[in-house]
């Protein structure tokens, strides 16, 4: 069972980093509707530029700088994983039930003034 924690700390971030972790849970499995973790650093980056607004888009490195920060709060956990002759990818997901980021999202956005729903 989730506690009122994980809740309190994904209302409080500000809006890049809301967003940011909102692309870190936007990958759906859509045979099972599933939402998919971990996931690299390039899918979140697919996400976020899917789902965030224009007024509200990151570059790779301010998407890596929020990524770190989200870690060191605690909601994140990343490592580097080796893919041989691919290389490596850094792999991301949240600490507790990625569904939480979805089902908070509406109540974020309508207490957030600086974020808009992606028309």
């Amino acid at each position: 069972m989730l506690t009122s924690r994980p809740v309190c700390g994904v209302l409080s971030l500000l809006a890049q980093h809301f967003m940011i972790l909102r692309g870190i849970a936007g990958w759906m499995e859509r045979a099972t509707a599933e939402i998919v973790q971990p996931v690299t650093t390039d899918e979140v980056q697919e996400a976020h530029e899917r789902i965030a607004p224009s007024n509200n888009q990151h570059g790779k490195r301010a998407i890596r700088n929020v990524i770190d920060d989200l870690k060191l709060t605690g909601l994140i956990e990343t490592w580097v994983e080796s893919r041989g002759r691919e290389g490596r990818v850094k792999q991301v997901e949240t600490t507790f039930n990625p569904k939480l980021v979805r089902d908070t999202e509406n109540k974020y956005i309508a207490e957030t003034p600086t974020v808009k729903r992606r028309d």
